[in-house]
């Protein structure tokens, strides 16, 4: 028993860190946005559904990026690692969001589809993060429609669209950065993400914009003040200045996941207080 649970034991933790759970367990989050009251079982489902279509496209992504990451924490498939499993995993991994989606309301199964479908663009064929703009809104596609992964059989809270737009504007900004603290990388692999594109001067101002649109959208005058400072202010200001620090750029977007997910919870908090 010992001999053959080993490598299965093994095969399981270079899976666990294939899918690299620590850069999405946040997103989890995403479908109890859409929740409802006494719908725990949509909930689940959600969830389960969000799981599956994270495991997938980190996978695809980390297999794509696997000869040009050279950080062997922010991408375990760098080294040469299993390709054949992963590859394999991340089909079960589609396959089973898909099932669960299947079982739902409509709303839900065409959100899983996009995700799946953005996910596999944006990280495979045709590649959609080798181009400016197109790849960073690519990136929103995989992950906005995960809001809606908890619609029950009744229809969506109108005030869904607010949040799912709102997240979707921090989560470009977002990617700003990511792109800035992945500049080195991208330039190896010839990918030309928009920051590379327009610089940082030009990303800060981008980035600056975004924020402001998010903070206009924020239900209450205090969130969209505490918005503004840090998504208007802080963050593209890091960009403008230390937007070639790759390094620092890497500390930033952590500290940005950080604020978005206490705006996306004080927003959610507030229109649901302040909603029908």
């Amino acid at each position: 028993m010992i001999g053959v649970s080993l490598p299965i034991t093994a095969r399981l933790a270079r899976l666990g860190r294939a899918i690299r759970l620590r850069d999405w367990w946040h997103f989890l989050l995403l479908p109890f946005a859409s929740a409802s009251v006494g719908a725990q079982g949509a909930l689940a489902r959600g969830v389960a559904i969000a799981f599956g279509i994270l495991a997938f496209g980190y996978l695809v992504n980390g297999l794509s990026d696997r000869a040009l990451d050279t950080d062997g924490l922010k991408n375990p498939l760098e080294t040469g690692g299993p390709a054949t499993d992963s590859g394999f995993a991340a089909a079960c991994f589609a396959a089973l969001a898909l099932a669960l989606a299947l079982s739902a309301p409509a709303a839900v199964t065409i959100a899983t589809a996009t995700s799946l479908f953005a996910g596999t663009v944006y990280s495979i064929g045709p590649r959609l993060k080798r181009f400016p703009f197109v790849g960073t809104i690519a990136h929103a596609a995989c992950f906005a429609p995960m809001l809606w992964l908890s619609v029950p059989d009744d229809a969506p809270r109108p005030d869904l669209h607010v949040l799912g737009a709102i997240f979707a504007i921090l989560l470009l900004q977002n990617q700003l950065l990511h792109e800035a603290a992945d500049r080195l990388d991208d330039e190896r692999g010839q990918v030309r993400t928009t920051f590379r594109a327009i610089g940082r001067r030009a990303s800060a101002l981008l980035g600056a914009a975004l924020g402001a649109t998010g903070a206009i959208l924020a239900p209450h005058l205090a969130l969209t003040i505490a918005m503004g400072a840090a998504f208007v202010i802080l963050f593209p200001m890091a960009l403008y200045l230390r937007g070639d620090d790759v390094r620092r750029m890497r500390t930033m977007r952590l500290a940005h996941r950080v604020a978005c997910i206490a705006a996306g919870g004080s927003v959610f908090g507030a229109l649901r207080l302040l909603g029908p």
